[in-house]
């Protein structure tokens, strides 16, 4: 063999070792990225919540070019807590301080308008949905294994108060009464008291454990939705400790009401006070983007995004609702 030919079988040789590890190297990379879960989805959001949320910016005066800079934000937003707050952020760095404040008073006034509308769709949906409802049983089944026995009992149970709310609720014309609310609580809780008594002490406590989890789960959430809040409104320290203030103040009372059995509400009455409280801590760049999410939470909702950007899913009611 001359010298050339082994010279060339090495190069030969090498190529091969080249593309063999440059294949290997590509299947590790595929392998690695399908099997590592996305860290932020993209949300799905309605056509026509963007489009609803895009013509407030006209209503508010803003040029072309701003309303389609906010269809963009919208429509990147990610599933993940505290994406609201910096679709919020982004929006403000387009428009500035006077223009987030006039889109999110635009999208306050269609907030109101609609509100009443969305309220009724709902109603006639649930009518139309009544005989489609998974029963108490059925959905307490979801979360511990009843036997045949307990979900026909827990039905049972079920049927029962439902009618005595239902022949409560037909004495009052119009708005219930106080009076009427209160005994409805407390049939609420006495229903809940014989669901409990049907169940056996490791079902409660299974109950109870996932209860805790799931709470667990919400206030981790929430605790990075807050993250991404101080973070895109640029609070200080001192800010950070008031609205730390606030939110503890609002926690006990919370808890007080629930260890005195009453269902824990936020009127709108309640909720303005407590957003101007929080307000009144901020500068005016910092208000505006407070100002611009609660608007936007109340035209997109949370769409899944987590507890942090509002209501996450509601467990089953029964032995743990409330």
């Amino acid at each position: 063999m001359t010298s050339a030919s082994y010279i060339s079988i090495q190069e030969t040789g090498m190529r091969r070792v080249v593309r063999l590890f440059a294949l290997l190297t590509a299947v590790a990379i595929f392998a690695w990225s399908t099997g590592t879960p996305a860290v932020a989805q993209q949300v799905d959001i309605p056509a026509e919540t963007v489009d609803a949320a895009v013509a407030a910016a006209t209503d508010a005066g803003l040029s072309d070019a701003q309303s389609e800079a906010i269809r963009s934000i919208l429509e990147q937003i990610e599933r993940q807590p505290g994406a609201l707050w910096s679709a919020a952020g982004a929006i403000h760095d387009e428009l500035g301080t006077t223009g987030t404040l006039a889109y999110a008073r635009a999208l306050q006034t269609d907030n109101l308008e609609a509100r009443t509308d969305r309220r009724m769709e709902r109603r006639q949906a649930n009518r139309g949905r009544q005989g489609d409802r998974p029963g108490p049983a059925d959905r307490l089944s979801q979360v511990v294994d009843l036997t045949e026995e307990q979900q026909s009992e827990v039905d049972e149970i079920h049927s029962a108060y439902r009618e005595r709310m239902r022949d409560l609720r037909a004495e009052d014309a119009g708005r219930p009464s106080m009076e009427t609310r209160e005994e409805m609580r407390s049939l609420r809780e006495e229903m809940r008291a014989e669901i409990r008594s049907v169940l056996t002490d490791e079902q409660i406590q299974e109950i109870e454990e996932q209860r805790a989890t799931r709470r667990s789960e919400q206030e981790a959430r929430r605790e990075e939705a807050m993250a991404v809040r101080d973070d895109v409104l640029g609070l200080s320290a001192d800010q950070k400790a008031q609205l730390d203030t606030i939110r503890a103040r609002h926690r006990e009372a919370r808890q007080a009401a629930r260890e005195e059995g009453e269902r824990v509400r936020r009127p709108m009455a309640r909720r303005a006070a407590g957003r101007a409280e929080v307000a009144a801590i901020l500068d005016d760049d910092q208000e505006a983007v407070f100002t611009l999410y609660h608007a936007l939470r109340g035209t997109i909702g949370v769409q899944g995004m987590g507890r942090g950007d509002g209501p996450g899913p509601r467990g089953p009611r029964g032995a743990n609702g409330r």
